[in-house]
């Protein structure tokens, strides 16, 4: 059964009250990266700690719940050019803001230096698809879909990673020594618009 998420209106404010998703190690790591973004001025929900200095709220039903503040706005649409526009200036300003960020919670979360090997290993797992495909004796219509696709976009994966040869490394090892936020989850229902006069506010 999925959880709900809450409103909460107070006198001092709205908040949200989610329920704990995580592993205690990752969802700490988000704690501190919200909560880093949010010190930094970026339009990031932070998560709120209790009158004890909390962050987790444990039920006797319901299992573990957390506060974060209360963002105003809608879903992103990403076919909407004027929105594409906000959200690239906004993930811009998030990541310059970011800089200093080092979190010693679950370190599997910092992905910087990774993207080579995991591109590589996505790229073999299409190759093996492929060598599937080969073996069946007839294709069904996602078969066909596929066949039509899969080779241009590993050859395209293999030129991301032939350009990336010269200065990833180097680069990926400069953001890990100065550390930085990379959202790594862009869905457009991850973020939030709301329209301020002529330009977006984006959460």
């Amino acid at each position: 059964e999925k959880k709900k998420i809450y409103r909460l209106q107070t006198d001092t404010g709205n908040f949200v009250l989610k329920p704990v998703t995580y592993p205690p190690a990752e969802f700490e790591f988000i704690k501190d990266a919200c909560n880093y973004l949010a010190a930094q001025g970026c339009r990031t929900a932070a998560v709120i700690p209790g009158v004890r200095g909390d962050f987790c709220f444990e039920t006797a039903e319901n299992g573990n719940f957390f506060i974060m503040n209360y963002l105003k706005g809608r879903s992103a649409d990403f076919r909407d050019e004027e929105h594409i526009a906000a959200v690239a200036a906004a993930l811009a300003d998030l990541h310059s803001r970011s800089f200093g960020f080092h979190s010693a919670a679950f370190a599997d979360r910092v992905k910087i230096g990774r993207f080579a090997a995991e591109a590589f290993a996505k790229i073999q797992s299409m190759q093996r698809w492929q060598m599937q495909l080969q073996k069946k004796a007839e294709l069904c219509y996602f078969d066909y879909l596929y066949s039509g696709y899969a080779a241009k976009h590993i050859n395209l994966g293999f030129a991301v990673l032939e350009s990336l040869q010269k200065y990833y490394s180097g680069v990926s090892e400069k953001y890990r020594r100065k550390g930085c936020i990379c959202h790594h989850d862009l869905a457009n229902h991850n973020v939030l618009l709301d329209k301020a006069g002529e330009d977006f506010q984006v959460g």
